[in-house]
């Protein structure tokens, strides 16, 4: 059978303290996904720290985001990423990457889009402010699932910066993600 490829984008910018931690994981993953082709595909959006030579020392590809911005960044790592899936996530382990099997395994079932939720299980103390996981996040969850949602696949968290996608499917040069702030707006 035929390796999939898959793509773990990272969008950086001045990331040297957090972003050694989030590498060891995806070099341990890579070893440990032995069904997938891996790239580890940093987008950096011109860190003036020591970023770029730490993503190179663990392997990753590194492309330069001149574009500033985390949408920029994203669009960039993404245009550049050989998988035929694509997954990303922060540089500053905000979300676990350790977790991403279980966004591949959705997608093995057949899924074209899936959404890590920050709200399902148990969550850091402070990683997540009180309104956004009550009150904020739960409504645009709900906005969403009332209008575009089929049954059985449901949104989850809307606001989750830890994605992964087909990219011939999704990624088709139109769609862009935008700031941070609105990532809500690419579902």
């Amino acid at each position: 059978m035929k390796k999939k490829n898959v793509t773990y984008v990272i969008p950086c910018l001045n990331e040297e303290k957090t972003l050694p931690l989030v590498l060891e994981k995806l070099v341990r993953l890579k070893k440990e996904l032995k069904q997938y082709n891996v790239e580890i595909l940093v987008s950096d959006n011109g860190s003036e720290d020591k970023s770029v030579s730490i993503a190179k020392k663990y392997g990753a590809k590194v492309v330069h985001c001149k574009e500033r911005g985390y949408g920029a960044a994203l669009n960039f790592g993404i245009t550049n990423a050989s998988g035929e899936i694509v997954l990303f996530a922060d540089a500053d382990d905000t979300y676990d990457f350790l977790e991403s099997p279980a966004l591949l395994a959705e997608m093995e079932k057949g899924a074209e889009f899936v959404i890590g939720s920050r709200l399902d299980g148990s969550i850091h103390k402070g990683a997540m402010p009180f309104l956004h996981r009550y009150l904020g996040t739960p409504v645009i969850n709900w906005i969403i699932n009332l209008l575009y949602s089929k049954k059985g696949n449901r949104v989850k968290d809307a606001n989750s910066g830890f994605r992964c996608f087909l990219k011939k499917n999704i990624w088709n040069g139109r769609l862009k993600v935008p700031e941070w702030n609105s990532l809500p707006r690419c579902l």
